[in-house]
């Protein structure tokens, strides 16, 4: 089971070209490793998985919870996309707030729920209605 662990980390050690006696090291099973050679590992990881080893141990629990890994994820799931990192103090909520403002507007969006527009007809014009509600734009 760690065997996939440990190509990885001879691949990441590999590419960085440097040990893994460096300060702050970071206890990764039988290997200390260098924190910014953990946190490269750790951008591999999945939310659910960052919160699996945020339980490990202290440590892990620092590294799983770094607000890069965390701006990271966000950014690959299309949140705050025109945001930088220095913009949220803690991107993990973040992301756990954009999921959840998701969930409700597809949610509504089902149980249609929402306001009801009466539209006006104009022959040989496209009929559409447009609202913005909390800077998210609903159209159809």
């Amino acid at each position: 089971q760690q065997g996939w662990l440990h190509v990885l980390l001879e691949v990441t050690l590999e590419q960085v070209g440097g040990s893994s006696n460096e300060i702050n090291e970071v206890p990764f099973f039988d290997v200390q490793l260098p924190y910014e050679l953990a946190l490269k590992i750790f951008q591999y990881l999945g939310k659910a998985e960052l919160g699996r080893c945020a339980q490990v141990s202290r440590t892990w629990k620092i590294l799983a919870e770094d607000e890069v890994l965390w701006y990271r994820l966000c950014q690959q799931e299309g949140y705050l996309l025109d945001t930088s990192i220095s913009d949220h103090s803690c991107w993990k909520l973040a992301l756990k707030n954009c999921r959840a403002r998701e969930h409700m507007l597809k949610t509504n969006w089902k149980n249609r729920v929402g306001a009801v527009s009466q539209l006006r007809y104009e022959p040989g014009r496209v009929l559409c209605d447009v609202h913005c509600c909390d800077g998210v734009v609903m159209a159809g």
